[in-house]
């Protein structure tokens, strides 16, 4: 499998994404992931010495400190109480050079350590839009609809998400915080209403990165009739400036066929083909 689509909205962080040729390597907590599975659980079991001086290594810069507060802040899976209570605990720690209790926050800081460390690049397979699937995902992540579907090529390994699996315990979240991703089944499985995404998971650390440093080419760029003709001029200039007109900028609709929901291309061909097949075949 060669192409793969991303559904986003649209929006200043999505056209610098598209200007700049980058990827964005989101948290875990950006994902419904973080509420499915606790994925710290026994794996860190007998390595509590080893994670506490990698965890005081780490809390020695302050972005790293301010970005996990922050993250798990916003998740909604810890009271703010108890995180106000870590802030004040965690500030007479740096001050005094004290320890944190490992009873009260050591689960906390495990799980929060670890997902702040992990970023995660997620696309489709492009047969999502064989069904009505490539709708939903449109409704969901394209901003209901007004948004955009990317087409990448990419030329390297991905991780394919399995669906209707129980939490693999294992792993090595050691090297998670090393920035060593080779082995990351823990979060390569979900639960089964979600396998109509088909989603495969490039790992890296948080942020954004350049698409061609992980052999991944943006190839086209679809919307729905939603999708304002202002927006579409925005596309066509930065395809002209950016990328040389080189890449494909299309509507596509819905097909209503009773018995063929499927996604279509707008004013139907590209040198004959429609061009979604021309990348569904490859």
């Amino acid at each position: 499998m060669k192409y793969f689509v991303k559904f986003v909205p649209y929006n200043e962080n999505t056209l610098s994404t598209i200007i700049n040729k980058t990827i964005r390597f989101s948290t875990v907590y950006e994902f419904n992931d973080f509420n499915e599975f606790a994925y710290y659980g026994t794996d860190c079991n007998g390595h509590e010495k080893t994670f506490w001086e990698i965890f005081e290594e780490k809390f020695n810069d302050n972005d790293f400190r301010c970005r996990l507060l922050k993250n798990a802040s916003e998740a909604g899976h810890y009271n703010a109480e108890y995180i106000n209570n870590f802030k004040n605990r965690l500030s007479t720690h740096i001050k005094d050079n004290s320890t944190l209790s490992l009873k009260e926050d050591y689960p906390f800081i495990i799980e929060n350590t670890l997902y702040s460390s992990i970023g995660i690049f997620c696309v489709s397979s492009l047969d999502v839009f064989c069904d009505d699937s490539a709708q939903l995902m449109f409704a969901h992540y394209g901003g209901r609809l007004k948004g955009l579907a990317l087409i990448y090529e990419i030329n390297r390994s991905l991780g394919r998400v399995e669906y209707d699996k129980d939490r693999v315990s294992g792993g090595c979240p050691f090297i998670w915080l090393k920035g060593d991703y080779s082995d990351m089944q823990n979060f390569l499985k979900k639960s089964k209403k979600w396998e109509y995404e088909k989603e495969w998971r490039i790992f890296n650390t948080p942020g954004n990165q350049k698409a061609e440093d992980y052999e991944i080419t943006l190839r086209a760029i679809l919307y729905t009739v939603r999708f304002s003709n202002n927006n579409i001029i925005t596309l066509n200039n930065i395809n002209e400036i950016f990328y040389k007109k080189d890449l494909i900028i299309n509507g596509v609709r819905p097909n209503h066929h009773i018995s063929e929901r499927k996604f279509l291309i707008d004013g139907g061909n590209l040198d004959g083909h429609c061009v979604l097949s021309l990348f569904l075949r490859q």
